[in-house]
């Protein structure tokens, strides 16, 4: 079965004009729509610059070792060693854990990708014809390629859904000295250190450890459609910086007069 195909179309004169009128009514709202969406967000620009500066004005440096009741509702910036006792553990695949701030779960699936390229060429007359090439190639990817929408669908089919998606889990009890780090502002971090699966983690069946990762399939050297793969990268305890608003024993966004957060 060939994985190129080629379909032909052609357009006369007359509806050539028609579709350039209706491109000149769709140009002219999106040029209308993009100025408005030029104007709001400048507007947004100008409102985030305001409030920088009203922070900047405001913000005091405390140590992150004790906490001071006078600083309730302050913005505050501290820095300090992020410390937890949390072990993450993926709650699907219980081997994969780690204490840490942060453990990151990615996921992908081998499966078939559609490609379009046109061409248009002007007949005799001022007609057009286009030709529109379709090719299919196998790829890795983290989502979900709907075969319904291709336009060669016999051979290519994709599974309906994928059997594990992204996780991001992130401690409960995270400590910068002696405040607490909520789970919202440690899902800012980077999940920069590869965890490997251990080559002992209890798989069976069609899953495998291979490469650190966990693979979902039958032969990882030539992938079938539908074989999945999962690797992992956590945020260890690291040094970071906060500026925020200091609220109990914690932190929290904080609000400038224009409205920003």
């Amino acid at each position: 079965m060939s994985d190129r195909f080629t379909v032909t179309t052609h357009e006369s004169w007359f509806s050539r004009m028609g579709s350039a009128f209706k491109g000149i009514l769709v140009g002219i709202l999106l040029l209308i729509a993009g100025v408005i969406l030029l104007w709001w967000n400048e507007g947004r620009a100008v409102l985030t610059a305001e409030g920088l500066t009203e922070g900047a004005g405001l913000v005091i440096s405390v140590p992150a070792d004790s906490i001071d009741p006078a600083n309730e509702g302050k913005l505050v910036h501290t820095s300090g060693e992020a410390l937890t006792s949390d072990e993450l553990i993926d709650p699907n695949f219980s081997y994969m854990r780690v204490k840490a701030l942060l453990l990151r779960r990615s996921v992908e699936m081998y499966q078939w990708r559609e490609n379009k390229q046109s061409k248009e060429v002007t007949e005799v007359g001022g007609g057009k014809k286009t030709e529109t090439t379709y090719s299919y190639d196998k790829v890795w990817s983290s989502t979900l390629n709907s075969s319904s929408n291709f336009y060669e669908r016999s051979g290519h089919e994709n599974p309906s859904a994928m059997p594990y998606g992204a996780l991001t889990l992130t401690a409960r009890d995270a400590k910068l000295g002696a405040f607490h780090l909520p789970q919202g502002m440690l899902g800012g971090l980077d999940a920069a250190q590869p965890l490997g699966a251990p080559d002992s983690a209890p798989v069976s069946g069609k899953q495998k450890i291979v490469n650190g990762q966990i693979y979902m399939g039958d032969n990882p050297d030539t992938p079938a459609v539908g074989d999945i793969r999962i690797s992992y990268a956590y945020a260890p305890e690291q040094e970071i910086t906060v500026v925020a608003g200091q609220r109990g024993g914690s932190f929290t966004a904080f609000p400038v007069k224009n409205g920003q957060r």
